[in-house]
């Protein structure tokens, strides 16, 4: 009852502070209950100093809603990730956890105990984080024009998230600092970028396997490891601890990555933004990034930016995004100033926008519907949205999805007076990275047989082309080749990396095989072991630590053999044989519509389709990864190769 109550009054509170901004104080005071004087014996503290004093006014003020998450399993996953850390268990910069880790720790269904901040921060931390943060704003150059709005929520914040509170802010400047001390100009942004440079010295291994909350300062400061989250975590600790105004941008989900991402920015003299990811790129006043598609940008802040009724934050059916008071749409800062009218033939308020996700379409953006128009501001261009509507407590969509290219909107809407037959390959677009580790170890490897162990008189029975793209690879011999043992070779100075490699005779019947020689995995785990080879799983593979490494199987008897297929390592969002898939086209405010499902007996689908529509197909098998996609000239385009240099969807 009391967590009822607490979360209850919260809402209340938050509310009440967007009409009664002078009380905010007073009902930050009344919910810290008995850790009241700790606040007070700071705000006593400074009470001959005044902007310390306003700068503590404006913690404990902000404090409503923050909190830290403690969970019982907590430690134990940063355990496994330091384990996997210290015994080297790393892929491209990648830290692998074993299977059945990952299956233990994901499965486990626990709800943190929330630690406001009100009610236990200690005035000590709030002093000596209030002091270190006036100390590097007054210290360094490039803050001379930083004003007392912006140090509060750029470099006054002493929490990110909903991280457990540690003494960070001493550990990064010390560290830190004498980089910049060294600096004797006052741009903000080399300064930044010499932090930067500094921060990768010590290399940032990336894992996404377990959902727990922000890890802190202390810990991310002896293991730079996690997601994209931590290593933005990291760079707010290093650039705040040592007088570089920063914060958090986020996109809320992305169709080519499955999910949402954040980044850093650090705010230039002049007040604009520049966007950088430690790990990835620096700050460039030409705004450089990685180039991901975002749709719509929001920071995050330690300050409330909105302000909503009870109801509104209450109001479970808007989404989490639109009751969030610490946030802002900060898109502009990241495309140019665009208007969008939409027509809402509906009868509601809040209309939103969209992007797709395979469990619906995922909301991104609202405004409030006037005179039958919803306008939205600075939308990425190039991206497919869908228009959505508020009604009676659930979203439903609302007319046809678009693209808009800074000057036109391009609507899909299907033509079903007019049909095409069409192939389809793929539920997912194959991208560059997917294409080059299916190929990198790969292509020039050797498949032989020899009716003797010792291959002194052996056939070649496949050579691996230069370039593959497909995931299931057939050869059919043109004369079966009798033997008893298969030898595969990596191709020079390359390792093995494969996922299936399977045999059959004339009369099409599988081959069982074992290993007889093998290298040694690239990992001691099973993820890697050499038996994924034969296992009939096409998700599973093997790698070899060595290069120029080969494998021997045995078939236990001489075999005429027939047929080689082979699987590179790959995300299985082929069209795969035997699996069930149902193809649907989307039809304005009728939703998603079904063409029928399909179980093709090779690697393409044919389906009758209407002209001009947006479509999805969907494995009724297995599988998550799922990309609206649309046709030109009966080929197949996803969303993903929308860009300015070409003219797919028009």
């Amino acid at each position: 009852m009391k967590i009822k109550f607490t979360t209850l009054y919260l809402i209340i509170l938050l509310s009440a502070c967007s009409f009664h901004q002078n009380k905010q104080l007073e009902y930050a005071l009344e919910f810290a209950e008995k850790n009241r004087q700790e606040l007070e014996k700071t705000l006593e503290h400074y009470q001959n100093d005044p902007q310390k004093y306003n700068a503590a006014i404006f913690l404990i003020s902000n404090m409503i809603g923050k909190y830290g998450l403690q969970s019982p399993y907590q430690d134990s996953i940063k355990n496994i990730l330091v384990y996997a850390l210290n015994n080297n268990q790393v892929i491209n910069n990648t830290l692998i956890i074993e299977s059945k880790a990952k299956k233990k720790w994901q499965s486990l269904n626990t709800i943190p105990l929330k630690r406001y901040d009100l009610q236990h921060i200690k005035a000590d931390y709030l002093i000596s984080n209030i002091d270190m943060a006036f100390h590097v704003w007054k210290k360094y150059p490039w803050n001379r024009s930083l004003s007392f709005e912006d140090f509060c929520e750029y470099l006054l914040p002493y929490r990110i998230g909903d991280e457990e509170l540690t003494d960070w802010r001493d550990k990064f400047y010390k560290k830190y600092s004498p980089i910049l001390d060294a600096y004797k100009g006052n741009d903000v942004v080399e300064a930044c970028n010499l932090l930067i440079r500094e921060l990768k010295k010590d290399k940032f291994f990336h894992n996404t396997d377990f959902s727990i909350p922000h890890m802190g300062g202390e810990f991310l400061f002896n293991y730079r490891l996690g997601a994209c989250r931590e290593g933005c975590d990291i760079g707010i600790y290093a650039m705040r601890a040592c007088g570089i105004p920063t914060a958090i941008d986020r996109y809320i989900h992305s169709t080519v990555y499955q999910g949402s991402h954040t980044w850093n920015v650090v705010r230039d003299t002049t007040g604009h933004f520049l966007p950088f990811w430690y790990t990835v790129f620096e700050a460039s006043r030409d705004m450089k990034d990685d180039g991901r598609r975002k749709g719509k940008v929001y920071r995050s802040f330690f300050g409330i930016q909105n302000h909503y009724t009870a109801n509104e934050i209450q109001n479970k059916a808007i989404p989490t995004l639109f009751r969030d008071p610490f946030i802002k749409d900060v898109s502009a800062n990241y495309f140019w100033e665009n208007n969008v009218q939409i027509p809402i033939q509906s009868e509601c308020d809040l209309a939103m926008l969209g992007v797709f996700s395979p469990k619906g379409w995922i909301a991104i953006d609202k405004t409030i519907v006037e005179k039958g128009v919803a306008t939205f501001h600075n939308l990425e261009t190039n991206i497919v949205f869908q228009p959505l509507v508020l009604q009676k407590g659930h979203i439903h969509p609302e007319g046809f999805p678009f693209v808009y290219d800074g000057k036109k909107m391009y609507y899909f809407i299907p033509d079903t007076t007019q049909w095409d037959t069409v192939p389809i390959t793929r539920k997912f677009p194959l991208q560059p990275y997917l294409i080059n580790y299916m190929n990198q170890n790969l292509h020039g490897a050797i498949i032989e047989g020899d009716k003797d162990i010792a291959f002194k008189h052996s056939t070649t029975l496949v050579i691996t082309p230069d370039t593959i793209i497909g995931n299931r690879h057939s050869v059919l011999l043109n004369n079966p080749v009798k033997c008893r043992y298969i030898r595969l070779k990596a191709p020079k100075g390359k390792q093995i990396e494969l996922a299936e490699l399977s045999l059959y005779d004339s009369n099409n019947q599988y081959i069982p095989m074992k290993i007889s020689h093998s290298p040694n995995p690239l990992l001691p785990l099973a993820e890697y072991k050499v038996t994924n080879l034969c296992d009939q799983n096409p998700l599973s593979y093997f790698i070899s630590k060595d290069t120029s490494a080969m494998v021997v199987f045995d078939l236990g008897k001489e075999i005429e053999i027939a047929e080689v297929k082979y699987i590179p390592h790959n995300d299985e969002n082929f069209v795969i044989p035997d699996d069930l898939y149902e193809l649907y086209f989307q039809n304005g405010n009728k939703g998603w519509e079904s063409l029928g499902m399909q179980s093709p007996d090779k690697g393409t689908l044919y389906y009758r389709v209407p002209k001009g529509a947006l479509f999805w197909l969907k494995n009724k098998s297995k599988g998550k990864e799922e990309q609206v996609f649309f046709f030109k000239q009966k080929k197949q385009f996803f969303s993903f190769e929308i860009n300015k240099d070409n003219e797919i969807y028009k």
